[in-house]
């Protein structure tokens, strides 16, 4: 939790918004063990949390695998709203489910790749990653079921020797969005994306939500509110 927390102050400091992060199951101090419905159960979670104690619009702020667990949180159920809320058992755990969600302001997606099966497969060419791995975390697969009118801004390192920029841009073209963006960081790797040119992350970031608020009428008195999974 502590490695986020520059992040969140440049994002606080920089921008004026309020941030969300969650530690998933098996990370950080929660307990349990992560799975691919885990997370984004987890994900679901939070955001009710979120929205029953802001009520605003919520930016889902995906980076690394984070991005896998947005795209599926907004390809199965949007945003959770906790006044129509069942309970789902995923992973042992209770989760809300979302059948009437609240409206998300945008999508941003941080050195965000495919799948974890193509990511694997680039990392380890020589093995059979698409048979072993059981959570692949399809974005590809999902990203069709984002509402298209839904601002998306993807933002890659050219450095990114993790998730290489080429599997960014995959996902990008399968994003759905009709008001969608791709920023690429000449100077950036996979783990220093704002830090490496903060004044023009800031820069583009705030454009892309100012662009946002503008094309998506939310009321007056609730703000944007960055949600990271």
């Amino acid at each position: 939790r502590s490695s986020r927390l520059g992040w969140m102050h440049l994002l606080r400091e920089g921008l004026g918004v309020s941030v969300t992060i969650i530690d998933y199951r098996g990370y950080g101090g929660s307990e349990g063990s992560p799975t691919e419905q885990g997370l984004i159960a987890d994900a679901r979670a939070a955001s009710a949390w979120l929205h029953a104690h802001s009520g605003g619009a919520q930016v889902v702020w995906g980076e690394s695998i984070g991005s896998c667990v947005g795209v599926g949180l907004l390809a199965s159920t949007q945003l959770a709203d906790p006044a129509n809320v069942e309970e789902e058992a995923v992973g042992g755990a209770g989760c809300g489910v979302v059948s009437n969600p609240p409206q998300s302001l945008a999508l941003v997606v941080e050195a965000g790749f495919s799948s974890c099966v193509e990511l694997g497969a680039t990392a380890y060419p020589w093995l059979p990653v698409r048979y072993l791995m059981f959570d692949k975390f399809d974005s590809i697969a999902r990203a069709p079921r984002i509402p298209d009118d839904l601002p998306t801004l993807c933002i890659h390192g050219r450095l990114d020797d993790i998730a290489p920029i080429a599997l960014g841009r995959k996902l990008y073209d399968a994003l759905p969005s009709r008001s969608k963006r791709f920023l690429e960081l000449e100077r950036a790797g996979h783990n220093d994306i704002p830090y490496q040119d903060p004044e023009r992350y800031l820069r583009e970031v705030a454009a892309f939500l100012r662009e946002a608020m503008q094309n998506t009428p939310i009321p007056s008195d609730r703000a944007s509110h960055p949600f990271k999974p």
